[in-house]
């Protein structure tokens, strides 16, 4: 997997699994399958990973349409 598409943003894996930001920010700070993730400025910056862990395959994959070079 393209190191880019291996980190989301909060607003992005809301989008992703049909969550609200809210839900995605407890999960972070979760102790049950917390999801591995760091701030960085203003924005949190999560693994795809951990967020299969925890809620399975994504409903809307990530959107690649977005990067600056589209695979």
């Amino acid at each position: 997997m393209d190191t880019l598409l291996s980190v989301v943003t909060v607003s992005e894996a809301a989008r992703m699994y049909e969550k609200n930001v809210r839900s995605v920010r407890r999960a972070i700070e979760s102790r049950h399958k917390p999801l591995e993730a760091r701030q960085s400025g203003g924005d949190w910056i999560i693994t795809v990973e951990s967020l299969r862990r925890r809620w399975g395959a994504p409903k809307h994959p990530v959107d690649t349409s977005t990067l600056a070079c589209p695979l």
